[in-house]
């Protein structure tokens, strides 16, 4: 079925842009930078180590840079123990970027800008997002952003766009090999990391509302029918978004329910969205206890 999107009038497209971008610029560095302070000061007083060096430790893995801004590693239980804190952290702040920029529709907005240049067809749409529009804002943000770290830390222009393209890749071997070396360029590499990581957000989160995406999840749906576990009937789902939580709370409580065995239960709609999921899995360990 083809993903339905409804078009933004022209002032809610500016303004969400314009909060998209107050995301990308403000409130995306803000919280790597203050858990960097905290976490990095904690692990600075458990490793007996600078500040510094454990604020950049800590944003390094935050941000997942592909070159970490510092070499000193965690040795002792109490730095170990705070260091898989910070990973733990880093993979929540992470699936927050992808639901903060899918309140945007980003995807959406791609698509009918692709169409408005004349290329139709759900497939040749999602093809040409794929492979020109979506690199080509990688290789602009990094040409922008490299181009300002090569001016503060007196690099080549191509070693500053070369040093942001591989930390938005995450590549695990970086394409030059200079590092920042001042504290304003280890900042600024920072928030320059803070809005990578909000570029792969936007990948990841077009990607999940590609037909393959839709697929495989409706595979898993006939896998889980198949065996007789409990699943949602998932036939008015095709159209939307997969990350688009807060209408599947509104599918799910008028969602009908399947249980093991020859009985099925179909749940009554309750005022909270909630509900519905948490009886079905009660539903379901009672049939798994009488077996």
């Amino acid at each position: 079925m083809e993903q339905v999107e409804t078009p933004h009038p022209p002032n809610t497209f500016c303004r969400a842009t314009l909060l998209l971008l107050v995301a990308f610029l403000c409130l995306f560095p803000i919280v790597p930078l203050t858990l960097s302070v905290i976490l990095g000061g904690l692990l600075a007083w458990a490793e007996v180590a600078s500040f510094h060096d454990g604020f950049l430790y800590v944003s390094s893995n935050l941000l997942n840079m592909a070159t970490p801004l510092t070499e000193i590693n965690p040795i002792n239980a109490i730095g170990v123990t705070i260091d898989v804190y910070i990973s733990v952290v880093a993979l929540l702040c992470f699936g927050i970027i992808i639901n903060i920029v899918n309140i945007f529709q980003v995807p959406a907005i791609i698509n009918q800008t692709i169409e408005s240049t004349g290329i139709k067809g759900q497939v040749m749409v999602n093809f040409t997002a794929c492979a020109i529009v979506i690199p080509a804002l990688f290789v602009c943000v990094a040409s922008f952003f490299g181009s300002i770290l090569a001016l503060v830390e007196g690099w080549w222009i191509a070693d500053g766009i070369l040093y942001v393209l591989g930390n938005i890749l995450r590549l695990s071997t970086p394409l030059t090999d200079v590092l920042p070396n001042t504290t304003s360029g280890e900042v600024l590499d920072v928030i320059i990391s803070s809005n990578a990581l909000g570029c792969v957000a936007v990948c990841v989160d077009y990607v999940t509302g590609l037909n393959p995406a839709r697929y495989l999840r409706r595979l898993m749906v006939e896998f889980l029918e198949r065996r007789g576990l409990l699943v949602i009937n998932d036939s008015g789902f095709a159209g939307r978004h997969p990350l688009d939580y807060g209408q599947l709370a509104d599918d799910i409580s008028l969602a009908s329910f399947r249980t093991l065995g020859s009985r099925s239960t179909n749940l009554e709609v309750s005022q909270n969205n909630e509900e519905p999921v948490i009886s079905s899995i009660r539903f379901l360990s009672v049939e798994l206890g009488d077996k």
